[in-house]
Order: C-alpha cells, then structure tokens, then sequence
C-alpha cells in the first residue's frame, strides 16, 4: 500500500488515479511497469547528508533524470524516436529495441550526462537514436504543449508560446523555432504567399489582433514545441458531418460508407472499418492524408452528442463567425462550427459557415424560433447541425388537392405510409425566400404555352393560382401546392408544415439535393432498377423512353390500390402509369404511382358466371353475395362484396355484370369482405369479350396470344417455373355473352 501511495506521488501510474485498496486490471499493470522501467532512475541515498542521488554518479552532481540510466534501457534496450509522425501529422513517439550511439561513449553504461548527448530533460535526442524498422513496437503521439478549440487572436497565441519560440530562424538563427503546419493531416506549404506560409508564425501587438488562421470555432487546433530540436508543429483538426448510407462487411470486419454532408470535407475514400453505427445515422469524422495515396480518408468517427430544446435566441448573421443559438435567455451558448477556407473576408482570413440544416443541407439557415430542434454537436461542443426534433428523416407527402377554410388551409395529402388524409398545413412554406416572389417550373400544369406553365410563391406562401393542372378542368380553382411533392413535419398540434422541393426543368443525374420530377407512361418492373417512360419537358416537348434509377431503399407509394412497397424488388409490374417522383444524385427516393395498370402477385381477380346473390348487411353496410364467383381462377361459392364497391355505385342497383373481369382493390377484415372493385380493360379502354386475345400459336402445354387490335405479344408458361400461368378458360357465344367458366392447366 505504500508502494502504491508512493508511486501514485511521484505519478508513476500517469493518469491513472487509484484508491490504495482498488484492484489493478491487466492494462492498468501494464501502464504502471512501462512507466517504472521508463521513466525512473535508481538512486542512491547519503544518511549524512540526507540527499538523494543518482547511482555511481557521485554525490556531487544533483539529482537528475537521464534515461541511459533506466531499467528499460539498461535492461532491455528499449529507446524510443520523438521525430516522426502519426494521425493529422502530429509529432510521435515510436518505441522500439535498439541502440543509441553518442559519440564514442558507451550506449549502456548510464555514463552520458544531460549536458553531453542527451535533451535537456535527460531524453534522448532522435538523430543519435538507431532502430529499425522491424525492431519498432509502437507509436504514439506527443501531448500537445497548447490546444485551441476557438478562434483566437494571434497576439493570444504570441502570449502563450513567447517570445523565443515565435521568432523564425530565418530571422534569428540562433534563437529561432523552424514552424510547419499541417491541415487535416496534409504539410502546408510554407511558400504559399499571403495565407499559410505568411502567417504561419503568430504576431504580437496591434499587429496580432487578426485570428490566428489556424484556429476556428469547432477547430481542434493543436501546437507541439520542441526546445531542444527548436520546432514548433501546428496541427490544425476539424470535424464534419455525415450520414452512413450503407454498413457491410468483408474479411477485413464490418465497415460502413458515408456520405459527405460537410461541404469542406474532400474524401477520397468514404468507408471506415467500425463496429457501430447503422445505416442512415449521422456521424462525425475527421479526415487524414495519405501521402503516399494522395488520398484524404476518415480518419477517427465519433457520435454526435445531441441536445433538444425549443430555439428561442438566434444570435449574429448566419455567415458570421460568432453566430450561437440558445434555447433560453441567458441559457447555455451553443455556438456554431466554422472552418477555415483560405479566402479573405475585410481583411481577415474567412471562415465558412459549417451548420447544416439536415431538413434542407443546400441552405445556409437558421432554425426556426420557437421551434422544437436537435442539435448535433461535436466532440468540442459546436453545434455542426440541427433538425426538427421528434421527426422522422425524409418524410414526403404528396398534395392532391387543396382547400382554404376560416382562413386555414386543408390539404388533401398522400403519405408514404399510403394514408391518405386531409390535414391542415401551415401557409408559410419552409425552403422558400419569405421576402420575394418565386417562379418555378410545375411538370403537371397543362397550359398550350409551356413557357407559362410556371408555379408562383409570393413570399413562401401558399395562395390560389390561375392556372390548369394535369387531369383537371378549365376553370378549376387551384393552389400553388396542388400536385406536387413536399417534405413535411408535423407539429404537437397535428399542424403540417410543408418543405419546398424544387421542380427541375432539364435532366441532371448528378444534383445534391432532392429534386422532383413528373412520368407518364411509365413502367416499372419487378427486379429492375429503374423506371421507363415519357417525361414532359419545360419547352412544351417530351423526352419518351426515359428512365431513372430506383433501389434497394426507394419507397414506392401505390395510391390506386391503397399499397407502398420499399425496393424495386418488391415493387410489382405497372404499366401506363403517371408517377411522380423525387431525385437525389440521380436515385429516386420516393415515387407516388398515381394511377396505371398495377399486376401484383398479391392482386385478386374475379369474375361473376352468373349474378345470383343475397343482400346482407355487415359493419352498418350493404353486401352481396355471390354464389358462383371464379377468384382468381378458384370458384368460390361465397363471396362478398359491398353494393357500392364499383366506382361507389348506386347500392340499390346491379353493376357488376357476369363474364367481366374485375380487379379488387381494397378490402377489410383481411381480405374477406370487398369494398372497391375496378373493371379491367384493355390499353383501347375495352373491357370483356371486347378484349379478347386472338391465338396466334399452340405448344405442348404453351400458347402465344397477340392482342386483339395490337400487334403486343403475350407468351404464357403453364407448367414449368415458379409460379405457372393459371388458366381460366371463359367461352362467350356468337352474341358475346357468357356461355361458360372451366378452371385448368
């Protein structure tokens, strides 16, 4: 216990601080005996004069560490090199076995003094150092002398690192420091006039009251001095902010890729071997350079610590540097990151503004006051991103219609969980300027003159329009939110609040940002990905066989059929269907299928062989049903359907006739009870026998039939595969009425 005291004392243990009766865990071990067989001497101790020494030095000499005396060198030929280099170019540490040659004095006897080959502190100087490279065991880097991780003026830093070591040695050979700076991990160039190589070395003074250009709010920036090698290494650290946008594994162990939100940051390689983070979590992370690659790579990746509140102070502009949020008067500050760019601004270096609004990353923003949002910070405590609190990451919605009631607006909206509602919106519009008025390009308006087909936001607000959109009347009475797609969050109160998504005029595959475009005739595929169809230009032309790719995590939103499905291997075939959709990078990340032809595995069909039925009623509603119905090739001796379910008919009346094939298109109680029903018909809109197929050949349990009117081929299997063509032979006579409904192969 009292070697333990003693030792803790004289800190043998670093930074570790125990309680005499803890117990010591392997590497706390480990820490405790590198430091006593590195960095202690043994000493000898005079009873007459009461004094310490080092041994066989003699008692003359004052007690001093030089370590050729310590156990580690003595003993095991461990020395260490503090010349080179690690992560972002800070100077290091490497330890390894080998020998240290000063002059022709022995390297073992512990005889060398402080004054002869050894640093001032009795170290050992890297030039007389020899170790090889298979002989190293570790690096690791030197503690920093200063650390800034806020803007501060030159004269500042000339206050901390003095005089001496602020003097170059091209002024004074004798007395001056030889600087270097490295920036994310990559040397500046010291020639580089008027920026780094200038103001490299701090000034004092009046001359000093500029920042420093290697420190910024949310910069680590590290200084490392060296008096005996008169150095001085400036390492200047900033951090960024990501979005993982995949997590996969190989022989090397699970790593993730990030997406680049930060525009400072300049990876050329995104991925980082780790075993956190999922997809779609934002990440923080610093970048290193490769020398030998070229390369900038992720260097370290931490979490953001994320802090939520209502935002009720903004301070300063949104391009100044000392701009800070709070959440309450006279609450904590929470400043924002900046970083430094290299250009100047009035003079002074110019530090770019380095806050993302992750609802809206192309805009330089402030959050909205007395709004609930999320801070994300970084390790330093600045803020390098906000969002919405309490809201899922792209949320879209899709405005059918729209409608001013007591001065709210209504919207009849569809969502990406296919609810389709009418909720209030809020009249001001998010990602608009509420101080001009904008004119946009609206892929669904149907004016002659496309130049007109134009979609007007006066000061971010929603207002009606004159004009016709797509499937509409003339004269219908439209708002400028009418069919388009929207971003959107949700308040406590269930009020919406929508998120311009701006319409885009030519094809860009390469746009950062979410975009949103118009398709008809379009058709997707099951297992394909991406979307064929015609796209409407801006100039009143159209671009026809055009695509766009779809993925694994695109949302496919089926308001016909009540239906979403998530990846283009999910999604069913649809054919001459109107999508709207939105881009980002070239990749739709939703697309709302508004109407076409839609075959899902999962699809009912049926058709009557003859109309006998009895009307019950179930849930306050009228049902028949029907005693000699053919689902989906099956017969079925009862099925029900509501009175109403054909294009929400008269309940009291018939509609639905026998020989016609009907689709279903949304039931309840899982299936049993059919509540809309559509007729199918052909792409000449005729329903059956109209539509008949004509045969064109007949196979050994195959056929090929040309359609009626058309030259389109259809080619069945009826056998082999996975899932074999069911056959359902239906005969009509001369009259075209139903004569008959078999069931085979």
């Amino acid at each position: 216990l009292a070697s333990i005291a003693q030792a803790t004392k004289i800190n043998m243990f670093g930074n570790l601080n125990l309680p005499t009766n803890a117990e010591l865990a392997r590497d706390n071990v480990a820490e405790m005996v590198f430091n006593a067989i590195t960095k202690t001497v043994p000493v000898q101790y005079n009873e007459l004069l009461g004094v310490y020494y080092n041994e066989n030095q003699g008692i003359i000499y004052s007690l001093e560490f030089n370590y050729l005396q310590t156990l580690g060198y003595k003993n095991f030929d461990l020395v260490y090199k503090s010349d080179t280099r690690d992560m972002y170019g800070r100077p290091a540490t490497t330890w390894g076995v080998g020998r240290y040659n000063a002059g022709n004095s022995t390297t073992s006897s512990g005889t060398i003094t402080k004054t002869d080959q050894l640093t001032t502190d009795g170290g050992l100087k890297p030039s007389l150092v020899r170790l090889q490279e298979k002989d190293e065991i570790i690096t690791v880097p030197n503690a920093a002398t200063y650390v800034y991780t806020d803007k501060t003026k030159e004269k500042d830093v000339y206050s901390d690192l003095g005089k001496t070591v602020c003097t170059d040695t091209a002024k004074d050979k004798d007395r001056g420091y030889t600087w270097v700076a490295y920036v994310n991990g990559k040397e500046v160039e010291e020639k580089v006039a008027g920026k780094d190589g200038k103001d490299l070395i701090p000034k004092s003074g009046t001359a000093g009251d500029k920042r420093y250009i290697y420190t910024a709010k949310g910069t680590q920036t590290e200084i490392y001095i060296d008096d005996d090698e008169q150095t001085v290494d400036v390492i200047e650290i900033n951090y960024y902010i990501g979005q993982v946008s995949s997590v996969k594994e190989d022989k090397g162990g699970r790593y993730v890729t990030v997406k680049e939100l930060s525009t400072g940051s300049s990876l050329n390689e995104r991925t980082f071997y780790t075993g956190s983070y999922a997809e779609d979590d934002y990440v923080i992370y610093t970048m290193d350079y490769v020398e030998d690659d070229k390369d900038y790579v992720i260097a370290e990746m931490f979490e953001p610590e994320v802090v939520t509140g209502e935002i009720n102070r903004v301070e300063k502009d949104k391009d100044d540097s000392d701009t800070y949020l709070r959440f309450e008067q006279d609450g904590t500050k929470y400043p924002y990151s900046f970083q430094y760019q290299g250009s100047t601004k009035n003079g002074e270096s110019h530090q770019s503004h380095m806050v993302y609004d992750l609802d809206e990353l192309n805009n330089s923003v402030h959050p909205a006051l007395k709004t609930d949002y999320d801070l994300l910070l970084d390790p330093n405590g600045y803020v390098v991103a906000f969002r919405e609190a309490n809201q899922k990451p792209n949320q879209y919605l899709y405005v059918k219609d729209s409608d001013e009631e007591l001065r709210d607006w209504i919207a009849k909206v569809l969502l990406t969980d296919n609810t389709s509602a009418k909720v209030e919106v809020k009249d001001e519009l998010d990602g608009l300027d509420d101080g001009i008025t904008e004119e946009y390009y609206h892929p669904q308006l149907n004016d002659p003159a496309p130049a007109t087909n134009k979609v007007t936001f006066k000061k971010a607000g929603i207002d009606w329009v004159d004009y016709e959109l797509v499937g509409g009347s003339t004269g219908t009475k439209a708002s400028n939110i009418d069919q388009l797609i929207w971003k959107y969050s949700v308040s406590d109160s269930g009020v919406y609040t929508l998120k311009f998504i701006e319409p885009q005029k030519t094809w860009n595959n390469t746009e950062d940002k979410d975009t949103q475009w118009y398709m008809t005739d379009a058709k997707i595929e099951t297992g394909k990905a991406y979307v064929t169809g015609t796209r409407p230009n801006a100039d009143g032309t159209t671009k026809e066989n055009n695509e766009f790719i779809v993925d694994a995590k695109t949302i496919f939103v089926d308001d016909a059929n009540g239906k979403v499905y998530t990846g283009y291997k999910e999604v069913p075939n649809v054919d001459n269907a109107n999508v709207a959709y939105v881009l980002n990078k070239g990749v739709a990340k939703v697309v709302f299928v508004l109407d076409g032809d839609i075959y899902d595995s999962s699809s009912v069909y049926f058709m009557l062989k003859d109309t006998d039925r009895e009307t019950f009623k179930y849930d306050g509603d009228n049902y028949w049903d029907f005693d000699n119905a053919y689902v989906n090739g099956e017969r079925q001796s009862h099925f029900y359907v509501r009175t109403n379910a054909l294009n929400g008919g008269d309940s009291d009346r018939l509609n639905l006739k026998a020989g016609h094939l009907y689709k279903v298109e949304k039931t309840i109680e899982d299936g049993e009870y059919i509540t809309k029903v559509v007729e199918w018909k052909d792409g000449d809109n005729d329903a059956l026998p109209q539509a008949l197929l004509t045969i064109n050949a007949v196979g050994d349990e195959t056929f090929w039939l040309n359609q009626y009117k058309e030259e389109t081929v259809y080619k069945y299997d009826t056998v082999d595969g996975d899932d074999p063509t069911q056959i359902v032979l239906v005969e009509y006579d001369a009259d075209g009425k139903l004569d008959n409904i078999t069931t085979g192969r």
